[in-house]
């Protein structure tokens, strides 16, 4: 790729050794479909420091001296202030047309082609990187051009060549269907070798969406980065991608290896969890990247110097990605660093096939000059499939937390509900204890009370004086409250405490003795009562229970009745369907705020604290149906009258003795 070419062309240009001169390039009749390479062994080079002699000076030997390439490897540009002269010599024993000579590299800046043409002249071909794609003559990612080839004579073709970087004097001379082959080959390797790595960045993007791991971010960032830095080494980004830009051939391929490195190193951090399993890697790695993006601002500022230390600085850094991973494999027992390794491994097999083609050790061939881009393709797949297993992992250390967290959690429900069980049998112990005070103690304080009453009704007869009538009728009000008190605490605690009877129960007889026990009261008169009964089927059920409810809610009814309404009314009507049994208590009296319906149930609540109820009643009816199972629902408005609804499930067997 640019840097490493550069690295290497450098290198040969500085290892190369005399004692080799050119030799012609002889096309033979039975060997048509071979490949003629002109490089370092079989051109001469003149170098024109003037930068001012012509073709013809060239021909005519003005000043000229061409000396043979020192070398049997590639030949090498690395004076951006000269112009270098390339001639070399091919003999054609076949025919004189159907041959394209292509030039490899195709960073170029300029060059100028001279090929004899039959009548004494030459033939110019002109191309460069910094030209548009487009005024190629050869629509290819390299330059290329066809020619005709004199038959059995030498035919002596001049390269005029000037760029700013290194460049590669290598090119090929083939027969125009062996170039038309060799092309489509090419062009087929390279879209399966773009293919799989635009796969592996949409696989690892789905992958990120669904796990949010930053290692297959970084990891895209480097796919993409790598697509880039290809493009830019093979001729294919110029070639699709900006055509019209080519200025980007000269900033492109040293940004796009800053990247390449800078995402290796975040993608090694991340995927071997560096930062806190192996620190003093981690620390290298981001020194490496602070020195790498340095080193890329020296070459705005002297490129040469930039050109010598890069490849030996990236591969150091590459060098420390891969020993992490090692690491990460021996000490950590990290099993996706395994897969990370192998993946290394595979680029390094491409990178030295790739030098190995460089240096000529080996012979010319499609797959050697793209092995480096088959290395980091399956480099690309194994690393993905690294990151898989490390997701898997991932996933199931996550799940083995989580197991861990149900199974203490578990262990403290447990404890919890131990403790709520504990708790809820001695407050149910303590509440029976405390009914049972409650219930003797109201039993208790009966007795005496009941005299009280009774003694101050006499007391209240036999005074003559008033303000000792007074004084007892006072003692009276609050004794009678008092013993309604009792009475009422006497009712709760046999509600709390009983266990549910099966008696047959006459509803009738249940209103109608609620009804007339408040005969008494002042307005009872004045409230219309409305009876509706509708029971099919003799009931059975608490006829305690159903007494409490009953009793509570007829005297709700008419002792809040509503003098001012001429027409005051209260209804009851009970009917049963089926499996339930429905009792309304309807009343157009005083009724209550809406806001305060939910509370009016609560122990002791009461709408007006000089009201001679004990605040228990509507306390009484809902835990008695609690009891039961059923439920009670209140609609009311304050000054429209109260309607309660009662529904008790008829299947429902609680207890029954």
């Amino acid at each position: 790729m640019s840097v490493l070419r550069s690295f290497l062309l450098i290198l040969l240009y500085l290892i190369s050794y005399a004692g080799y001169s050119s030799t012609p390039i002889e096309i033979g009749e039975n060997d048509p479909e071979m490949d003629y390479v002109f490089t370092g062994g079989s051109i001469e080079i003149f170098k024109d420091t003037s930068r001012k002699v012509t073709i013809r000076d060239i021909v005519d030997h003005h000043n000229v001296v061409f000396e043979p390439y020192d070398a049997a490897m590639v030949a090498t540009i690395v004076n951006s202030k000269v112009d270098y002269w390339v001639r070399f010599t091919v003999i054609n024993r076949k025919a004189t047309s159907g041959w394209t000579i292509e030039l490899f590299d195709f960073r170029i800046d300029d060059f100028e082609l001279y090929v004899p043409n039959p009548y004494g002249g030459f033939e110019k071909f002109e191309g460069g990187d910094k030209r548009h794609f487009n005024k190629k003559i050869y629509k290819h990612k390299n330059f290329a051009f066809d020619v005709n080839l004199p038959r059995n004579r030498p035919n002596v073709i001049y390269l005029k060549v000037r760029s700013e970087g290194p460049v590669g004097i290598i090119g090929v001379i083939r027969n125009s269907k062996r170039f038309l082959g060799y092309a489509v080959s090419e062009y087929f390797l390279l879209a399966l070798f773009y293919g799989v790595l635009i796969a592996m960045v949409l696989y690892n993007i789905s992958m990120f969406v669904t796990v949010k791991d930053r290692a297959y971010i970084y990891y895209v960032f480097y796919l993409i980065s790598i697509i880039i830095y290809a493009s830019t080494q093979d001729g294919t980004g110029f070639q699709y991608l900006w055509p019209d830009m080519p200025v980007l051939n000269e900033f492109l391929p040293d940004f796009s290896l800053l990247l390449v490195i800078l995402f290796v190193i975040l993608y090694c951090r991340a995927f071997l969890r560096t930062e806190t399993e192996s620190i003093w890697f981690d620390n290298m790695l981001v020194m490496w990247s602070f020195i790498r993006m340095g080193l890329y601002l020296v070459s705005f500022v002297h490129p040469v110097l930039y050109r010598l230390i890069c490849p030996f600085t990236d591969l150091v850094i590459f060098l420390f990605t891969f020993a992490a991973g090692i690491e990460a494999m021996r000490r950590q027992k990290y099993k996706p660093a395994y897969l990370y390794v192998i993946a290394f491994g595979f680029f390094f097999l491409g990178y030295t096939i790739y030098v190995f083609d460089h240096l000529r050790f080996i012979s010319p061939s499609i797959f050697y000059v793209y092995s480096l881009n088959f290395g980091v393709a399956l480099e690309a797949i194994i690393f993905s499939l690294a990151l898989a297993l490390r997701v898997k992992l991932l996933l199931k250390e996550k799940q083995d937390m989580q197991e861990q967290l149900i199974y203490h959690l578990k262990e403290k429900e447990q404890f919890r509900s131990k403790v709520n069980r504990d708790l809820e049998q001695k407050v149910l112990e303590r509440t029976q204890k405390l009914d049972t005070f409650v219930f003797k103690a109201s039993h208790d304080i009966k007795g005496p009370l009941r005299s009280i009453i009774g003694l101050t009704k006499v007391g209240a007869k036999d005074v003559q004086d008033q303000k000792a009538k007074e004084y007892f009728e006072h003692i009276l009000k609050s004794t009678t409250r008092l013993d309604l008190l009792l009475a009422d605490l006497i009712s709760l605690t046999r509600i709390q405490q009983a266990t549910l009877k099966e008696e047959e129960i006459d509803f009738k007889v249940l209103v109608e003795e609620s009804i007339n026990s408040f005969s008494h009261l002042e307005l009872f008169h004045d409230v219309s009562v409305y009876i509706d009964i509708n029971v099919q089927e003799p009931l059975k059920g608490d006829k305690s229970l159903y007494r409490s409810v009953i009793q509570n809610l007829v005297e709700n009814g008419l002792k809040y009745s509503d003098p001012s309404k001429e027409n005051s009314f209260f209804k009851v009507i009970i009917k049963s369907s089926g499996r339930k049994l429905s009792m309304v208590f309807e009343d157009n009296g005083l009724g209550v705020d809406s806001s305060l319906k939910d509370k009016i149930f609560e122990m002791f609540f009461k709408i007006d604290s000089t009201s001679e109820g004990s605040g228990l009643g509507l306390h009484i009816v809902k835990m008695a149906l609690e009891k039961m199972g059923g439920k009670i629902s209140l609609e009311t408005a304050e000054g429209k009258g109260s309607t309660f609804t009662i529904e008790i499930p008829l299947v429902k067997q609680l207890d029954f003795a």
